[in-house]
C-alpha cells in the first residue's frame, strides 16, 4: 500500500485550476527545446548534399522522412533512405 499523503479534493481542484490558467511563453518553449537538443541530440550530416543538422529529427523534417529511418542509416542498419545517406558528425 502506498504510504504517501494524498491531496485533498479541495487541493486537487486548486491545482487543476492553476494548471488550466497557466500560459507558457514561446520563449520558455524555445529555451526548453534548445536545452533538450543540446543535451541529447547528435549532429547529423547528409552525405549527398553536405548539409548538417543539429539532430536526427531536424534532418528528417527537412527531407520529409521519419526520424527512425534517418537513425537507422546513421547507425548502419540501413544503407540509405530515399537515396540519401546520413552519418553522425
Amino acid at each position: 500500500m502506498n504510504s504517501r499523503k494524498r491531496h485533498s479534493p479541495l487541493t486537487r481542484q486548486k491545482i487543476s485550476l492553476a494548471m488550466k490558467n497557466r500560459v507558457l511563453s514561446s520563449s520558455w518553449k524555445v529555451n526548453v527545446t534548445r536545452a533538450i537538443i543540446e543535451q541529447w541530440a547528435k549532429a547529423v550530416i547528409c552525405n549527398e548534399t553536405g548539409k548538417t543538422f543539429e539532430s536526427i529529427s531536424e534532418a528528417a523534417r527537412c527531407y520529409g522522412l521519419a526520424p527512425t529511418q534517418v537513425s537507422r542509416v546513421c547507425r548502419g542498419m540501413r544503407n540509405s533512405v530515399h537515396g540519401l545517406t546520413f552519418s553522425f558528425l
